[in-house]
């Protein structure tokens, strides 16, 4: 049930629900990844057969960065109940991560901080951070290892539960953002799928599709469970119907699917109707 009351709106035909819902339509927005140029598909990777697009950094990366990629990390002894809500994220400098939309990048870490207390839509930061992370990693990373059932029934389960990336969308430079069963198609077969082959058409340098996927399902799911102002958290919780101070539920299922538990939270969450 919508958590909107269902009241007609008899000037103009909509119920409250449906002028919420075709709002959140309007304000859409999908934005283009920003660190897309730190980043390019290994060529000695895009040789092999089958190919793959294993993610390396060029040299307009942070000089920060390590010369092989290791992605971000989750805290190395999950599950740990004796850590919950002590546990934080810090950038590759050990400098602690608030929530905000600003995607995750190489050198984020999880770590155990005794002097915190991480409560509501904090703690739920952090957990999305910890079922991202393996998701993430293997997309960059290995995603030889990323079965179509793999992806199918456990990596991608957050974000159809979500209604994140349902289908293509285009992006504000005219590109095609491609859907969460369709960035798979793609991952998997750089070459040779019949959706996009790479920039120039062929080349398999799939990266930046892949990672404004990966930039822009993350955040649409920290906008779900976190009180972050943002137009594009405005957009998807307007899809959920979610008020202020409100945090969906929907996660749930396919956090615990990617991660093999149920996770541990203080904050309320709410079942609403998706747009």
């Amino acid at each position: 049930m919508c958590i909107r009351d269902r009241v007609s709106t008899q000037s103009t035909g909509f119920t409250s629900e449906s002028m919420w819902c075709l709002l959140a339509l309007m304000a859409l927005s999908v934005r283009a990844s920003e660190n897309g140029a730190y980043y390019e598909c290994d060529a000695t990777e895009l040789s092999n057969s089958p190919e793959y697009c294993v993610f390396v950094k060029t040299s307009s990366a942070p000089s920060s960065w390590p010369t092989t990629l290791n992605g971000v990390t989750r805290y190395s002894a999950l599950p740990s109940t004796s850590t919950n809500y002590k546990r934080e994220l810090v950038d590759i400098s050990g400098n602690a991560l608030s929530t905000t939309p600003k995607p995750w990048t190489e050198g984020d870490n999880e770590v155990y901080n005794s002097s915190t207390t991480k409560t509501g839509a904090d703690w739920n930061y952090v957990l999305i951070f910890e079922a991202f992370a393996p998701i993430r990693n293997a997309m960059m990373f290995s995603p030889s290892t990323i079965s179509s059932s793999t992806w199918s029934t456990n990596f991608s389960k957050m974000f159809t539960d979500c209604h994140i990336k349902d289908s293509d969308t285009t992006g504000d430079e005219g590109q095609t953002v491609w859907s969460t069963a369709n960035i798979y198609t793609i991952l998997a077969d750089p070459k040779g799928n019949s959706k996009f082959t790479g920039q120039p058409t062929g080349t398999g340098q799939i990266h930046n599709q892949v990672l404004q996927w990966i930039e822009e399902a993350a955040l649409d799911l920290v906008c779900l469970v976190t009180d972050i102002t943002d137009s594009v958290c405005s957009t998807i919780r307007a899809e959920w119907q979610l008020t202020t101070g409100q945090h969906s539920d929907c996660w749930l299922a396919g956090w615990e699917t990617v991660m093999g538990y149920a996770p541990v939270y203080d904050s309320s969450l709410v079942s609403t109707s998706h747009c």
